[in-house]
């Protein structure tokens, strides 16, 4: 079994949400602002870096230019096949923030090197312990933990696992959030067992984006935009740990397979706003519904873009 973190996530929030959308890989047509605005914001962040690493810092223009380009792709690309509502979180605020960006962090050529973009990775799991043994044994062809780095960096001689995170948050919360982030441990854990780059840790890359709408317009203000970079580091217990919920997360996910049991989690149909499949859910004729608003689309970390 290959599972990453977006999967492994999806399944700990509501299986039957895990069915809906990673086993049968259906999309609302309703597409999410903040989804597409990350999207983008990745995309600029890799053309940018990609660029960088290289050609060396020397032609800042180029690589601006590149970042804008594969921005606009991916922001196209997320556009395809979906509907979206008025919001602040436009191209042209993306580029806006991203500029931002680079005036913020004017001084990375003097002590931040791009060691690596984009790595993908495949690390095997395997059991340390009785009740790991025994869990694992239920997936017989193995368990590998899959993933995507957006950057390896070295930075004042020490070398960083850096991720990207949009969020209109604050700096602060969202940092103390990450620490206890699953994806960021699995990280941690894979660049220590499979990849040739002994990192500190992990280094959060926020970008804070907000703006204010009026109550009587309806309109949206200037956008608030702010940057941190927050180190993330684990201990070893730390990883144990992690990797014991993940082991415990496919035995999950192999077991519902086995049994074609998709519970509803009903504490997460209003996490953060409605959860997308409620129209499915709300049918109540399991699995056999009206899939219309909906378009097929599986979700794959090592798949090329």
């Amino acid at each position: 079994m290959e599972l990453d973190n977006t999967k492994a996530s999806c399944f700990r929030t509501c299986k039957r949400k895990y069915y809906w959308q990673h086993v049968q890989g259906l999309q609302s047509n309703y597409g999410s602002s903040a989804i597409r605005y990350g999207v983008c914001w990745h995309g600029m962040m890799e053309g940018y870096y990609s660029y960088i690493a290289e050609n060396g810092w020397s032609n800042k223009e180029r690589a601006i230019h590149a970042a804008l380009q594969l921005g606009r792709e991916k922001w196209d690309k997320e556009t395809e096949k979906k509907n979206f509502l008025p919001d602040y979180r436009t191209f042209d605020s993306c580029c806006k923030a991203f500029m931002h960006y680079l005036s913020f962090y004017s001084k990375d050529e003097e002590f931040l090197k791009i060691v690596a973009t984009e790595t993908r990775f495949r690390c095997g799991i395997f059991p340390a312990s009785y009740q790991e043994e025994n869990l694992l044994k239920d997936i017989q062809e193995g368990l590998i933990f899959t993933g995507r780095l957006d950057l390896q960096i070295e930075m004042n001689l020490s070398n960083w696992i850096l991720d990207f995170k949009t969020t209109g948050q604050s700096l602060s919360v969202q940092g103390a959030r990450l620490n206890k982030s699953g994806q960021l441990m699995g990280y941690s854990y894979a660049g220590k067992e499979v990849l040739d780059f002994r990192a500190e840790g992990c280094l959060v890359s926020l970008a804070y984006v907000s703006a204010y709408k009026s109550k009587k317009t309806g309109e949206y203000g200037d956008v608030s935009t702010d940057f941190a970079r927050i180190p993330q580091i684990y201990s070893e217990k730390d990883l144990d740990n992690w990797k014991a919920s993940f082991i415990d997360t496919a035995w999950g996910i192999r077991r519902c397979e086995n049994e074609n049991w998709w519970p509803v989690n009903y504490d997460s149909c209003y996490q953060y706003g409605a959860c997308g499949y409620t129209r499915l859910c709300d049918q109540n004729s399991f699995p056999d519904v009206i899939t219309e608003g909906y378009h097929v689309d599986h979700w794959d970390v090592m798949k090329e873009d």
